[in-house]
């Protein structure tokens, strides 16, 4: 049995000319071909290029830093490190109890396997990097990796997090 939607389009589609019809065709193919530009777009950035992109973030530094800040990129597991924290943060950072401020903004970047949340984290990162809060080669400590959350990590990621929500710009 055939929906009944079907049947309205078979009695338009008898009373289109050819004419009519191509220019439906290259309508649908229009809206098609633009579908697959959504979705091109909202593909996920592999772990190699979210490395990347942080590695890009000390282009401006000298040789010393760039080199211990690409390793503490590729071995130290920065950006897993913080992305762990703010997965976790997810849930709360949703809720206005939480974060009174930046709730709806966190809202409008979706889920959480989206581009738009992945884009959100590497804003998080880059705050953090221009904030000084990863340290640097020439400190008594080195680099900070935020693996270990007992040294206030979290915490510093959640601030960071709930600011850049507060302040989009």
């Amino acid at each position: 049995m055939a929906s009944p939607l079907l049947t309205p389009i078979f009695l338009l589609t008898n009373q289109l000319t050819l004419n009519d019809l191509e220019a439906v065709q290259a309508h649908v193919a229009s809206l098609m071909s633009g579908l697959a530009v959504v979705v091109q777009e909202e593909k996920l950035l592999t772990p190699n290029q979210l490395r990347e992109e942080v590695i890009k973030m000390a282009v401006t530094k000298d040789k010393k830093f760039k080199a211990g800040w690409k390793k503490l990129v590729t071995n130290d597991s920065l950006v897993e490190n913080v992305f762990g924290i703010l997965e976790e943060a997810y849930t709360a950072l949703r809720t206005k109890d939480n974060n009174p401020e930046g709730w709806k903004a966190v809202r409008e970047l979706g889920g959480r396997d989206t581009l738009k949340w992945q884009t959100f984290k590497l804003r998080v990162i880059s705050y953090l990097y221009k904030e000084g809060s990863f340290g640097g080669p020439d400190e008594e400590t080195g680099f900070h990796d935020f693996e270990d959350t007992a040294g206030g990590c979290d915490e510093i990621a959640w601030d960071a997090a709930c600011f850049l929500l507060a302040h989009p710009e």
